[in-house]
């Protein structure tokens, strides 16, 4: 049985690949209020204390690569 963090990380960066994306269509579509709203869906995904150091530090790498589209 898998370590309920690396559950928790796959999971996590699932919703972070997925709310980059509907950022940058809001972005395109110059909807700063909406890609604002997944931009804050992403950075959510960083309140947790169950992931361990190293999977933590993988979720804010993706989590700020993809703030810098902002």
């Amino acid at each position: 049985m898998p370590a309920p963090g690396k559950a928790l990380f796959t999971e996590g960066a699932a919703v972070v690949k997925e709310q980059a994306y509907f950022m940058r269509a809001a972005i395109d579509r110059s909807l700063l209020e909406d890609a604002l709203f997944h931009a804050a869906s992403m950075v959510g995904e960083l309140r947790t204390d169950l992931l361990s150091a190293v999977e933590y530090y993988e979720l804010y790498a993706a989590v700020f690569d993809e703030l810098q589209h902002l």
